[in-house]
Order: C-alpha cells, then sequence, then structure tokens
C-alpha cells in the first residue's frame, strides 16, 4: 500500500511538472494574434505578454512573450524597462527559444550601440570636418573624451561594418559620408527606422513541412515571394532565419529583430 500511495503521490507531481514545464501554445497563440492584429496597441499588449509571463511558469514561450513585452515598451517610449529586459535575455542560453531570444535582444542592443558610435562620429566631424576612415581613429583622437567614444564591437562581438561613402572621384568630398552597420543586421541595423517597421512583415516565408531530426524537429520553409526553399533545424539558423520552436502546435522563428508565429504546416 506504501508503494501504491508513492507510486502515486510520484505521478501526481510528474503529471504537474508535465503542465509546468509545457508550451502553453494555445494561450500564447492568442497573445500573438492580438500582438499581429494591431502591434500599435502598446499598453494593452505590454499587460498581455506580462499576464501570459505570470501565470505560465516553466512555459518555454515566456521568453518570447518577454521579448515582445520589451519591443512594445521600447515602441512606447518606456525605454528604461525594455533596454532592461533586453540585457537581460541577452546572456540567455540553452534552448533554442532561449538562443533566439539572446538574438533579438542582442539585435536591438546592437541598434543602441550604434546610436553611440553615430555620436561619436559627429564628434569627430566637428573636430576634422570630415569622418575618419576607420573607426580607430575616434579612440586615438585627443580632443574626444573617453567617456565619448564608442563600443568597437556590437552585442553580437562582430566588429563595426564602417566605411566612408562620400563622393571618392571628387577631392575633399570622399570624407563627408559615411556607411555603418551591424554585420548580423545589415540594412535594419538603424534604430529607429527598425523601430518604424510593421512588426515581422520583413519575414516572406512559410513553414510547409516539419520532419523529425537528430535534435528536434526540422523545418521546410518557402518564400513566398518565389520556389526558394530554407531547411533549418530547431534552435539552428539559416540564412539569418532562426528556428527557435516546433511544437506540436507552433512553428516559431526569429531574427535579430522580430518573432513570427505560425500554425504547423498539416
Amino acid at each position: 500500500m506504501q508503494r501504491f500511495g508513492l507510486a502515486a503521490a510520484l505521478l501526481i507531481v510528474f503529471g504537474f511538472l508535465q503542465g509546468v514545464f509545457a508550451a502553453n501554445e494555445k494561450d500564447f497563440y492568442e497573445l500573438w494574434k492580438k500582438h499581429e492584429s494591431d502591434p500599435s496597441r502598446h499598453e494593452e499588449l505590454i499587460a498581455q505578454c506580462r499576464k501570459f509571463h505570470e501565470f505560465n511558469p516553466g512555459d518555454p514561450l515566456r521568453d518570447v512573450a518577454k521579448s515582445l513585452e520589451a519591443w512594445h515598451l521600447l515602441e512606447s517610449g518606456r525605454n528604461k524597462e525594455a533596454w532592461e529586459i533586453f540585457e537581460s535575455q541577452s546572456a540567455l542560453e540553452g534552448s533554442g527559444i532561449q538562443t533566439g531570444a539572446a538574438r533579438v535582444a542582442k539585435g536591438w542592443i546592437s541598434r543602441r550601440e550604434r546610436q553611440r558610435v553615430a555620436a561619436a562620429l559627429k564628434l569627430f566631424y566637428r573636430e576634422e570636418i570630415g569622418f575618419p576612415k576607420a573607426l580607430s581613429e575616434i579612440a586615438n583622437h585627443p580632443k574626444i573624451p573617453a567617456e565619448a567614444r564608442p563600443p568597437v564591437s556590437d552585442a553580437f562581438g562582430a566588429p563595426w561594418k564602417y566605411r566612408l561613402a562620400g563622393f571618392e572621384k571628387m577631392p575633399g568630398f570622399e570624407n563627408q559620408k559615411y556607411s555603418l552597420e551591424c554585420a548580423e543586421l545589415g540594412s535594419l541595423s538603424d534604430l529607429q527606422e527598425s523601430l518604424a517597421l510593421r512588426y515581422a512583415e520583413h519575414f516572406k516565408i512559410k513553414p510547409v513541412a516539419v520532419n523529425p531530426g537528430p535534435s528536434g524537429s526540422v523545418v521546410s520553409f518557402q518564400s513566398t515571394d518565389s520556389k526558394a526553399t530554407t531547411v533549418v533545424g530547431e534552435g539552428q539558423a539559416a540564412k539569418g532565419l532562426q528556428l527557435a520552436f516546433a511544437g506540436p502546435g507552433l512553428v516559431i522563428v526569429c531574427d535579430g529583430t522580430h518573432w513570427k508565429v505560425f500554425l504547423k504546416p498539416k
């Protein structure tokens, strides 16, 4: 009898833990649909993200909800709260969702840090009436204080892609413009331009097949603009697209900018 009682108790505990750590896809998809239908309702969606996070302890999708909350905070001007979330998520590692959340966070932090680089470039221009050939010239400039010197790399740990983009064939004007990008983000490196994008609109893909793989699901995505396909394993990235989650009902991807949630193809 004692053994039976212990076994029953263990089953109850195991069942409870399964519930705690299982992904609540239904409620998360409802949250996503509200976000997708009108991403300008920031205060309402911040509250919805926090509610999902609070009522689903241990749910792996909480990190996606928290990342969405940070984006809405940033859009609504609540920068301190937003950056606190992104900073904490930038250190996440482990599951596909955690590494995906870290990727999104590092993307937004890199945009913030790019603004610091741009500000340092303005200081350099005021002194020299031209932009430097290399960012290292800013750090060595005697009239630019140490606290104004820009970070040497983005949040992904890669050096900035910087080059002069002036008029090469017009002497005296070749150092009057520049190009500055995060290698991971490319043309989506500017903070304000990225905030102006409609959320996830740049994802021109759809999942067409989900198959078992050696370490999780493998999803085939088809471009909505062409017949090109991309195959990605769960937790892996290909062509800038990271497959963060492939569950019973949902497929979730991200890049260094946004998340995108799909219903699992049948």
